[in-house]
């Protein structure tokens, strides 16, 4: 991997070949399958090469946003080693154990959407096909130079190669078009009922007032906010304080007043609405100043305010009840753009159990995966 030393990465690709080979041997398309469902007539299966890219992608994710735990980073080994309660449930297990087994009921997931996509007759648009190609043409020109040879011994620190990339995302694509099917264009199939429900059970909603430590530049030619002096901060802090014992007990109406009055109106109408249990952001310090945001959310009951500094400031928030139909106003379009997707993968994913109970694991070939702390990080695919 780029950030990785030549000979680490030389360790790494040796390593996987002794993994991966041996897993390819089935063809080049599929590899040695993992999972099978043979159903109503249909018969898919999942091949253990795609297990591993998604460990890989799990892996990678983790490293991008920084997770952490008492052994230190994701990208550590030690880090998959460490026991304790993870998840709904009260049991010790480590995160390597944990994440391994969340993975293959992805797997699953993904093979009863490939089960769906075949016993339904459906096919792929042309345009579909075409992004596909496209993007493998962009992945083998940027990391093989042209090269599948150049590019396969890339992938294969992720368990794949060109054939079984493509094929992944084939597979995506399919599951992608089985949910629209089942729940039609950004879930137009499902309804409000459903929809609230979701969105009370997986979002916060708040609203806030900001006591921001940036101002406006006094440069006409550099209009870069400036940060305010420690004596300014101090100030808002003290300013912050007296509003917050101000508006304790307060009516929403009274809020709303108060929040105008500091921050004037702006495009975020019905405030803002963060998801529970998922991370947001582009880095660390993004995912941080974010995850302080839900954390503190989670300690408070609708209608209750709170006081929280963080980097860009002091805010006094307060929570809400999610507004019915939220997902769809306008001004919230910024919140909600993945709301459709996520709605629909949770859905299937509750109406895969029917099926999941008929889908036989081969325990020899799971037995000879990768565990999360042997798998390479992907943050690229």
């Amino acid at each position: 991997m780029k950030s990785f030393s030549i000979k680490l990465r030389l360790f790494a690709f040796l390593l996987s070949l002794l993994l991966i080979l041996p897993l390819c041997a089935c063809g080049k398309r599929q590899g040695k399958v993992l999972l099978t469902l043979d159903h109503e007539g249909v018969k898919v299966t999942f091949s253990v090469n795609h297990y591993q890219f998604l460990l890989s992608r799990l892996r990678g994710n983790f490293v991008l946003q920084g997770v952490e735990n008492s052994a230190g980073s994701a990208d550590q080994a030690a880090f998959w080693n460490v026991r304790e309660k993870i998840g709904e449930g009260d049991a010790l297990t480590t995160w390597d154990a944990y994440y391994r087994q969340d993975v293959l009921e992805t797997c699953k997931t993904y093979l009863v959407g490939l089960w769906v996509f075949e016993k339904n007759k459906l096919t792929l648009s042309d345009s579909t096909k075409e992004a596909i190609e496209e993007e493998m043409a962009d992945i083998l020109a940027y990391h093989g130079d042209g090269s599948k040879a150049k590019l396969n011994s890339y992938l294969a620190d992720y368990g794949v190669n060109y054939d079984l990339l493509k094929s992944f995302y084939e597979m995506e694509a399919k599951v992608e078009a089985a949910l629209q099917y089942l729940y039609g264009e950004n879930a137009s199939l499902l309804g409000d009922s459903v929809k609230n429900d979701y969105l009370a059970k997986n979002y916060f909603h708040y609203k806030r007032i900001l006591f921001s430590y940036y101002k406006d530049s006094d440069n006409t030619e550099n209009d870069t906010p400036q940060t305010v002096t420690d004596e300014e901060q101090a100030a808002l802090r003290a300013e912050a304080t007296e509003l917050f014992s101000t508006l304790q007990d307060k009516t929403e109406a009274e809020f709303e007043t108060a929040m105008e009055e500091k921050n004037g109106t702006n495009e975020y109408t019905d405030g803002y609405y963060l998801p529970i249990n998922a991370s947001i952001g582009n880095d660390a310090d993004q995912i941080a100043f974010f995850s302080a945001i839900t954390q503190k959310l989670a300690e408070m009951e609708i209608g209750e305010v709170a006081l929280l500094e963080l980097s860009d400031g002091i805010q006094i928030l307060r929570k809400y009840e999610p507004t019915p139909g939220a997902y769809d106003l306008a001004a919230n379009a910024l919140w909600f753009s993945s709301f459709a997707n996520n709605l629909m993968r949770d859905q299937f994913g509750k109406d895969c159990l029917t099926y999941t109970e008929s889908i036989a694991v081969d325990e020899t070939v799971l037995a000879s995966a990768p565990t999360m702390k042997e798998i390479s990080p992907n943050v690229y695919f």
